[in-house]
């Protein structure tokens, strides 16, 4: 039987030894069949190996080199200084930055960029099995093995910064192999790539405390982490590198708690950050957000002035503690204990009491000042004598325990009298007293400039004074119903027998506004006042009843605020003295005269040219002048002069000298609800709609429909379109004049006549043109020219001369500054900057007045009643 089945064995096994591809291809002289089922199984091998599972997460990313330097600012509060006293000079309390770099003497290790790449995967094999014995090698860690040892194996290695293995597989590939020969090769090791005993343990070392120079990985990073937290650096993204650096700053937390100094962060050093963090102290070395409340506590009882304390108790923090300790009486030990603490806490909430201080005492100060029982302008942090007995009158006046501690019954009742209803007789006091004093000052019954906060015996009498006045009880006590009144007073509207600050208010402005001439006036609303108010109402459209109400006063503000004045530096006697060398022509009638010596029997003038005058006399101004030989009607004769007919037919004439100044002077007009459009700004568009003029053109000859023309002329040249149509409804004739009607021209420009003489259309008209605002229609020959002007312009349609015309006034006036018919007729600017005359629109004394016919009707045809003006004002 044994026999048997040793024959069985030695034939199996003699068998697997002739059919393993391995062993035949190990034998020598194998046969060409035997190659050829070698390769054959070797060609399945290799398409098993391509349809391999690849390992992820073995690619090396680039890691931050070792050699960085590491500066942890170990600074305290800002510029490495404690604020913390006033007036003294603070020494630094915080050890100089360490800019010292981490030591890098052995081989910097990047870890392995070990993301998921088809480039660098690794085939998944079988584990590393040694086959003669049969069993798992569980001492070596090489390329080939998988399991959940090689999962934590690559974990371990990431934490330590050689890899970034974010989900790590189970297999030990090539990559695996060149992480594992970083780690060798940065603790000095053999570098075999194979994760062998000594190299496991050597990273259980390096994960473990202690931690000293030259270790990395994320222990290293939470070591740092806490180190700042306790104030001992200040890195902001520690690096994961234990370098000089780090030891330096080990060895300043080892020294300041009387551990072994030596940079190594072994079990002592790290229950002792541990406990630290859990168990903050408050000493001179000490650090951490509780320093922070320490410091805010004692700057609000006014030891300090640190407005952002840092976390590190240093001597200076250890001072101000003992300044606390002595002030109240305790050891001084620059210990903040809890003593010492607890002490800060009572101080900090009342009872406050004398020798008491801080910034609740300023709080309790304000609160007395503003109910009347202390005059304080900066109150200080102590709590003295003085404060006590403030303390003690409010006590007194409230039937409170009289004792000068601010405790909880007095504070409540400070808070009470805050905001219940103020008491107004004599007696009180508080800022309710000074709104009073205030309103009855603006109403003209007192003249307190700056009203203290007690209601006393003048006060009181002031009040019956008012009482008085409106007729109200006599009592001297501001009841509900004295106050009410006086708000009434105050407030609109503002009638006849009213006085006080709003009543001078409304004086000034309806003098600015030219309604009155009052240069100082008084509180008092009396018939004249009255009598102005209602002037200014019927110039605006409003209810005659001299009383300011609501309306009256808005449209007063409205006014003000449409209305700009601009000052001119000459009188209004220079500008017309220089108006005057321009002649100035009106169509007004004037009593004339003529030297009686230069007319003859047959009342024919005998000189050359003779001027005529406004008056028997030459100190009369010059009306006109006519020629040797013209026949005139004598009415009288006076002292050698005639009086005769020369203005009767309203032509043109010189104007008197005070009929030019009436019509300079902007005085007579901005009162005017009509006139006052003269100095309306031109600049400014009305936004009337193009039907709304065609309604007022209607059956205006040419204007008739170019209600759009008018708009686009305005809107393409920045003129006030309502002024447009005005302007041309007064120099057409309402498009009924020759040039709006439409002049021949020919090729030149010249008018072309029938035979008769008459304008035509001849075989010489080449075409008609237009002129809408008499641009260059001169005095003396004011067809031909204004047609010529037309000609060269181009205007052979209402439309186009509308447009045109619109660019020439827009362009050369009102751009250039002349932006109201008052300056395009004096241009008073010219006068005050050069002492001429300047360019002028028209040289009718009377031009700007009779323009604004027109434009005052479209404005109130279209409701607009706030104008934007600008007023001239001469010196």
């Amino acid at each position: 039987m044994k026999l048997r089945a040793f024959m069985i064995l030695l034939a199996f096994m003699f068998s697997l030894f002739h059919f393993s591809p391995y062993i035949v291809e190990a034998t020598e002289g194998e046969t060409d069949k035997a190659k050829t089922e070698v390769k054959s199984d070797s060609d399945e091998q290799k398409d098993e190996s391509e349809d391999t599972d690849i390992e992820p997460n073995e690619i090396s990313p680039e890691q931050p080199k070792a050699n960085e330097d590491e500066k942890p600012d170990k600074s305290g509060d800002e510029n490495g200084e404690e604020t913390a006293k006033s007036g003294k000079d603070i020494p630094s309390e915080t050890p100089e930055e360490d800019t010292e770099k981490e030591d890098q003497s052995r081989k910097t290790a990047e870890p392995k960029n070990t993301d998921e790449s088809a480039e660098d995967e690794e085939v998944h094999q079988e584990p590393n099995t040694d086959t003669s014995l049969g069993l798992l090698s569980v001492n070596e860690y090489q390329e080939g093995d998988q399991g959940p040892h090689i999962v934590t194996l690559k974990e371990k290695l990431t934490i330590l910064g050689f890899a970034n293995w974010s989900s790590p597989s189970k297999y030990y590939g090539n990559i695996t192999a060149g992480v594992v020969e970083d780690f060798q090769d940065y603790y000095g090791f053999e570098v075999t790539g194979i994760a062998d005993k000594t190299t496991r343990d050597k990273i259980e070392e390096v994960l473990n405390p202690p931690y000293r120079d030259g270790d990395r990985g994320d222990p290293v990073v939470e070591l740092k982490e806490k180190l700042v937290e306790l104030g001992f650096a200040n890195w902001s993204n520690p690096s994961q590198y234990y370098g000089s650096v780090t030891a330096g700053v080990v060895e300043d937390f080892q020294a300041s708690y009387g551990l072994k100094v030596d940079g190594t962060a072994g079990q002592s050093t790290l229950a002792k950050i541990e406990e630290e963090l859990t168990n903050p102290q408050y000493r001179d070395g000490d650090s951490g957000d509780h320093i922070v409340a320490l410091k805010e506590d004692l700057t609000i009882l006014g030891f300090a002035n640190w407005s952002s304390p840092s976390k590190y108790y240093g001597n200076i923090t250890a001072g101000v503690v003992e300044d606390f300790q002595d002030y109240y009486g305790f050891e001084v030990t620059g210990i903040a204990d809890k003593t010492t603490r607890d002490k800060i806490e009572e101080v900090l909430n009342p009872p406050y009491r004398d020798g008491d201080r801080g910034d609740p005492v300023v709080e309790l100060k304000e609160k007395l000042v503003e109910l009347g029982f202390a005059n304080w302008s900066n109150p200080s942090q102590y709590y003295g004598s003085v404060t006590a007995g403030v303390v003690e009158d409010f006590q007194s006046a409230h039937d409170l325990t009289v004792d000068g501690i601010a405790g909880q019954n007095t504070l409540s009742k400070i808070e009470e009298a805050l905001t219940n209803d103020p008491y107004y007789e004599e007696g009180d006091s508080g800022d309710h007293v000074v709104t009073l004093k205030e309103d009855l000052t603006s109403l003209g019954f007192a003249n307190w400039s700056d009203p203290t906060q007690y209601y006393g015996s003048i006060t009181a009498d002031v009040v019956e004074d008012f009482q008085d006045y409106y007729n109200l009880p006599v009592t001297g006590i501001a009841d509900e119903g004295t106050r009410n009144k006086i708000s009434e007073v105050l407030k609109p509207p503002y009638r006849n027998g009213d006085r006080g600050n709003p009543v001078v208010e409304l004086k000034e402005n309806l003098t600015e506004l030219g309604f009155a001439n009052w240069s100082n006036p008084s509180q008092y609303y009396g018939s004249v006042t009255a009598s102005v108010v209602e002037d200014f109402q019927e110039a605006h459209g409003l209810r005659v009843d001299g009383i300011a109400r609501e309306k009256t006063l808005v449209t007063i503000e409205e006014a003000l605020a449409s209305i700009s004045y601009t000052h001119y530096d000459l009188t209004l006697s220079d500008a017309l003295d220089i108006q005057l060398k321009a002649t100035p022509q009106t169509d007004k009638e004037y009593d004339t005269y003529v030297s009686k010596s230069y007319i003859n029997n047959n009342n024919e003038v005998t000189a050359d040219v003779l001027n005529v005058r406004g008056g028997p006399g030459t100190n009369y101004w010059t009306v006109g002048q006519i020629n040797e030989g013209t026949k005139i009607t004598i009415i009288e004769e006076v002292s050698g002069w005639y009086k005769i007919e020369y203005t009767e037919n309203h032509q043109w004439v010189n104007a008197k000298p005070d009929d030019v100044f009436y019509y300079l002077n902007p005085n007579n007009f901005i009162n005017d609800s009509i006139q006052q459009f003269q100095f309306l700004d031109l600049s400014r568009p009305s936004y009337i709609a193009a039907d709304k003029l065609d309604q007022f053109l209607r059956g205006k000859g040419t204007l008739d429909g170019m209600g759009q023309a008018f708009i686009d002329a305005a809107r393409i040249n920045g003129i006030n379109d309502i002024y447009l149509v005005s302007h041309a409804s007064l120099e057409t004739g309402n498009g009924t004049s020759t040039l709006a009607s439409g002049v021949p021209v020919d090729k030149n420009g010249n008018i072309t006549r029938d035979s008769n003489g008459d304008i035509a259309n001849t075989n010489k008209t080449a075409t008609t043109v237009y002129n809408m605002f008499g641009i260059d229609a001169n005095d003396s020959k004011p067809l031909r020219d204004g047609a010529k002007r037309a000609f060269e312009e181009g205007w052979t349609t209402p439309e186009k001369a509308i447009i045109g015309g619109g660019a020439f006034i827009g362009n050369r006036y009102i751009k250039d500054g002349q932006n109201t018919l008052y300056k395009m007729r004096w241009n008073p600017l010219a006068m005050d900057e050069t002492g001429k005359f300047g360019r002028q629109y028209a040289t009718d004394i009377g031009w700007a007045s009779k323009q604004i016919g027109s434009m005052y009707n479209l404005y109130q045809q279209i409701g607009l009643d706030t104008l934007s003006m600008e007023i001239p004002v001469y010196r």
